[in-house]
């Protein structure tokens, strides 16, 4: 090109080094291009994992979430049950007492 022109040998030298400036840059586009390759396999990779963990997660916050419903259905019945065994004798002794008449009624 600049050499078939000014037919020196510095424009052969300049040439030269042009077309192997440009044979390397055609190689490194070409490694890019593998490089870019494997980085798109690895994002899709990436992605089905993150999918998998998230599905994980999701049954592990049900899972929780069941068990502590469970826990509060098994709990609550015995707090109704203590709070009865405490309320039986205040109405044991308000009848003993006869405090349910009126005051008045002596």
């Amino acid at each position: 090109m600049l050499s078939s022109i000014l037919n020196s040998e510095g424009t052969i030298a300049v040439n030269i080094r042009i077309i192997r400036v440009f044979a390397r840059m055609r190689s490194m586009i070409e490694s890019h291009k593998e490089i870019l390759r494997k980085l798109e396999l690895i994002e899709k990779k990436d992605m089905e994992l993150y999918e998998k963990v998230s599905v994980i997660f999701e049954y592990k916050r049900q899972l929780e979430q069941s068990k502590l419903e469970e826990t509060e259905l098994t709990r609550y019945p015995q707090i109704l049950v203590r709070a009865k065994q405490e309320s039986l004798p205040k109405i044991i002794n308000l009848q003993n007492l006869n405090l349910t008449k009126g005051p008045n009624s002596g």
